[in-house]
């Protein structure tokens, strides 16, 4: 869970992603670029009330959680596709 409301793009994120674990996040300005809501993570808006009630949400329905390590288990969250783009426009520049 990541309750922070000023966040660039942050690490623990996709470390989440990576070992199987569902992030939960509050809103800050690029969590919807590195989590598909209700996919693969889950977003909160950033005050107590939107907090509380998804986190219940979650407590009282397992299935939710399911679901989403489901599709964490299937998907890819390291940079490899990264590291090619970069390594191709380095070679487009020589």
């Amino acid at each position: 869970f990541l309750p922070s409301k000023n966040e660039g793009r942050p690490v623990v994120v996709t470390e989440a992603q990576i070992a199987g674990l569902v992030p939960l996040v509050a809103r800050y300005s690029a969590a919807g670029e590195q989590i598909e809501n209700h996919v693969d993570g889950l977003i909160f808006e950033n005050d107590i009330e939107s907090i509380y009630t998804g986190i219940k949400s979650i407590v009282l329905d397992r299935k939710i959680l399911t679901n989403l390590k489901q599709t964490l288990s299937e998907r890819k969250y390291d940079n490899e596709n990264d590291i090619t783009y970069f390594e191709k426009t380095l070679e487009n520049l020589l």
